[in-house]
């Protein structure tokens, strides 16, 4: 009955009046007579079969003959998938799906974690490139090593899926993943990376302790876990780490293309970064305190704090999320509201409004007030107005806003780690990457070198001064990019420069760039 419920097609039964009511009238006339013949002896063996089924389920051993619960499980999922209409979605109801992109799972342990942890019941989607060409295997790779990967996600105990792909090309492989990742509503929305540096990885997969790993049963005899009689995940079939002498899989352009693609994609982008320093074990840790801090601010541009855009939104949203999980429900979220005016009025006002506004959303979270009107000064261009803010608040990163000093970086950075260093994560706005570089009319642009040269006395001095008072090395400050030389190859390297300089010796962090409505306060 199960079976033809299920519709499984190698199901053909040749009894000539088997139908699911007949197998259902049997069954029933069974239990009846097995009462009817001795009560006594049908309880015992109805409470035997009850025990050998329970033992079953959770000892999970490998049938021969197949599982029927996989065949139901099958049906219903399929039936439920086609009920899923992405027509009728509403942010009321949404939720973060992930597809987290791996170069190699040993040293992206924590990373794993992090994502599993930040879902929040939504698709959470592995996806590992595999460069090369078809032609060049006598089998497909990806299906050779599919097994370790599943080892991996049962070994971690994470809720994943496995998305592996081939391809020439790392960048196009991650296109294929984007576009194909889940099925029918269940498609991923936001993408997540680690960040791109020169830093030797870790083998963090090497190093977990054993007491973490659990036995996984193999299924089938061409899986190739069977030679290392699957108490741990083979390492073998996981590709060796990159050491000092090797280049990245991904060079910098490419990254920041990529970086590019996703939100053009309409995708919400995760830039994680530093989080092999983050052990989750020390969070279990009763005596530690820990903090979840979001700085809802871009700071390539400090005049947008007078609003909260949906990248804003979506860090608070991914931050209250995560306080959510058993693990960080401990944890108190701070958020930063950064304020570049010292008209205390003005600031209350504006503090006000964000501690409504988490009312609203209900995100129970602790806003303190940061004054950076002196490390706005820093700025080596003129002040933008609040008229022209949404011409620079686009998909992309203005040549102009791109300028920015390396003093005003490093006194950026300085400021998180003073409010931020005790924190277990950080949350910080990711600018958009940099436009292609196009031809230019300097009368069009709305930062003239007449404006820019009438502030930069002023902007000099502050700078003198204030490398003076934090004796900061800076033997060269970045001026306004000269959008008639400067190629998009030296655009990239600047904003990945910034990425860093920005991030530089903090806690994990994560930059968040959201594209796309998540919450809202008329829920």
């Amino acid at each position: 009955m199960a079976l033809d419920l299920a519709s499984a097609p190698n199901f053909r039964p040749s009894f000539k009046y088997f139908s699911w009511q007949t197998a259902l009238l049997g069954m029933v006339g069974s239990i009846i007579m097995t009462f009817i013949v001795s009560v006594e002896y049908a309880s015992i063996a109805i409470g035997l079969l009850i025990s050998l089924l329970t033992v079953l389920y959770f000892r999970d051993f490998p049938p021969e003959w197949g599982s029927i619960s996989q065949a139901l499980i099958f049906h219903q999922v399929r039936k439920y998938l086609l009920l899923l209409d992405t027509r009728k979605d509403h942010v009321k109801f949404w939720r973060p799906q992930i597809i987290l992109l791996i170069s190699n799972p040993r040293s992206c342990i924590p990373l794993i974690d992090f994502g599993n942890d930040v879902k929040k019941g939504g698709l959470f989607v592995l996806g590992h490139v595999k460069v090369g060409k078809f032609d060049e295997f006598e089998e497909d790779p990806c299906v050779k090593e599919m097994p370790s990967w599943m080892n991996l996600v049962d070994t971690l105990k994470v809720k994943a899926f496995i998305e592996l792909t081939l391809n020439s090309s790392i960048k196009e492989g991650i296109h294929n993943l984007i576009r194909i990742s889940g099925l029918g509503g269940m498609k991923p929305n936001t993408v997540m990376m680690g960040f791109y540096d020169n830093i030797v990885p870790e083998d963090l997969l090497k190093s977990r302790p054993l007491a973490k790993k659990r036995n996984i049963l193999q299924y089938g005899m061409n899986n190739p876990l069977n030679s290392n009689g699957g108490t741990s995940i083979t390492m073998s079939f996981f590709e060796n780490l990159r050491t000092s002498n090797d280049e990245n899989r991904l060079d910098r352009d490419s990254y920041v293309d990529l970086i590019r693609d996703v939100l053009k994609m309409k995708k919400n982008l995760c830039l994680c970064r530093q989080f092999n320093a983050l052990n989750k074990d020390n969070l279990r840790q009763k005596s530690n305190p820990i903090y979840i801090d979001v700085w809802p601010l871009n700071f390539l541009i400090p005049e947008s704090c007078i609003q909260l855009d949906s990248t804003s939104l979506f860090m608070l949203q991914l931050a209250c999320i995560l306080n959510m999980v058993s693990v960080w429900k401990k944890a108190t979220l701070r958020v930063y509201l950064c304020s570049d005016t010292s008209d205390n009025v003005e600031n209350m006002r504006r503090k006000a409004r964000l501690d409504d506004l988490l009312n609203q959303l209900r995100i129970q979270a602790m806003t303190t007030l940061i004054p950076m009107q002196s490390v706005r000064d820093l700025l080596n261009r003129p002040i933008i107005s609040e008229a022209d803010l949404p011409h620079y608040q686009q998909l992309g990163t203005s040549h102009e806003i791109l300028g920015v000093s390396d003093i005003y970086l490093k006194a950026v950075n300085l400021l998180i780690k003073q409010h931020s260093d005790n924190a277990s994560i950080c949350f910080l706005y990711l600018p958009p990457p940099p436009f292609f570089k196009k031809a230019q009319n300097t009368e069009n642009s709305r930062l003239n070198n007449s404006t820019f040269n009438a502030s930069s006395s002023s902007s000099n001095l502050m700078q003198e001064q204030y490398t003076e008072e934090n004796e900061i090395d800076v033997t060269q400050t970045t001026a306004f990019i000269n959008t008639t030389q400067d190629t998009n190859i030296e655009n990239n390297s600047k904003y990945l420069k910034i990425l860093e300089q920005l991030s530089d010796s903090l806690p994990p962090c994560v930059f968040v760039n959201g594209v796309s409505c998540v919450t809202s306060t008329h829920l």
